[in-house]
Parts: structure tokens; C-alpha cells; sequence
């Protein structure tokens, strides 16, 4: 007989399952992804990045998030030069056709979605798109001394491209070829 139907207690019912590692991600995933639809700025967009990339060397934080803010001119339809509105008011004037395009690079089908949704899941995307380059660039780099800037460069060009094979294989065809 199974033991779990034995130990099932069905007055412990009312607390709250406890929180893992993955429950956790996946929310601090989506705050991100809300956080990054009022980015109104190249600055902000820039600062955003920085804090969603978090405890890197300076200058690879740097690096990781100016290819990053490329990396969004690609992956997202936003309007060219600068970001003067929250970028949320930059998707939603995006055509269909824009939409269709970012969608394609995340390997996303966004038919029947509403536009705020669509927007939310081009967000999310490429949220998790730049906390798997952040990963992808801590594990490749050696953690003593300071690294010459041709190293720096080199390893973010790395963890973008293993990033861009994850989580938006449509983006490695469209990355400058140094990249990849």
C-alpha cells in the first residue's frame, strides 16, 4: 500500500505550500518582465539590465548589458533611436507584422493572445533571455584577478550566443556575426 495515502493529513490543508527555488525564479521572472515593459529610456533600459544581470565584475556587467540593450533592438519591436515612452507604449504601436518577428526569435506563437499579452510574453522572454546570458556569462568566467577587456569581450559574446541557443534561437541568426 502506498505510505503517502497513509500520512495524508488533510487538516494541514490551509498553510501555505512552501516556496522552492523554481516557484521563486519564476516570480521574480515575471516581476522582471512587468519592470521591463516601463523602461522609458535608454538609461533606464541600461539600468534595468544592470540590476537584472546582478552580482557580475563591473566590467562584465558593463559588456553583458550593452549587448543586451543590442540584443533587445533585435528581439523587441521597438521604435528606432532612443526609447522616449515606457516601452509597453512602444510594443503596443508595433505592427503586427513586428510582433510576429519578435515572436518568431523567442519561438513564441502569440495567435489568440491579447496585445497586452503578447507584450507581457515578448517581456518575459527576453527577460529569462538575459537572466540565462548572466548565467551563461558567471559560469564561464574565472572568479580570481582581473581579466583583460579582449577576455571580458570574448566570454559575454559567449554567453550571449549560448543564451541566444536556449532561450530565442531565432536571435542567433540576427546577431552580429562576432557573436556568434
Amino acid at each position: 500500500m502506498n505510505t503517502r495515502l497513509l500520512n495524508y493529513r488533510p487538516e494541514l490543508e490551509f498553510l501555505p505550500p512552501s516556496p522552492d527555488a523554481a516557484h521563486t525564479a519564476h516570480q521574480n521572472e515575471l516581476a522582471a518582465a512587468a519592470e521591463l515593459l516601463e523602461v522609458a529610456s535608454e538609461t533606464e533600459l541600461r539600468d534595468f539590465l544592470c540590476s537584472l544581470i546582478g552580482q557580475q565584475a563591473t566590467s562584465v556587467r558593463a559588456a553583458l548589458a550593452q549587448g543586451l540593450q543590442q540584443a533587445a533592438r533585435i528581439a523587441l519591436p521597438l521604435p528606432p533611436g532612443p526609447i522616449k515612452s515606457p516601452l509597453i507604449d512602444a510594443l503596443s504601436r508595433s505592427s503586427d507584422e513586428a510582433m510576429q518577428r519578435c515572436a518568431r526569435i523567442f519561438g513564441l506563437e502569440l495567435e489568440g493572445l491579447s496585445p497586452e499579452d503578447e507584450e507581457f510574453e515578448l517581456s518575459r522572454r527576453f527577460v529569462r533571455y538575459a537572466i540565462g546570458a548572466a548565467r551563461e556569462a558567471a559560469g564561464s568566467l574565472p572568479r580570481a584577478g582581473p581579466l583583460p577587456p579582449t577576455a571580458v569581450r570574448d566570454a559575454v559574446l559567449t554567453a550571449l550566443a549560448r543564451a541566444a541557443r536556449h532561450d530565442a534561437p531565432g536571435l542567433l541568426a540576427r546577431l552580429p556575426q562576432q557573436w556568434r
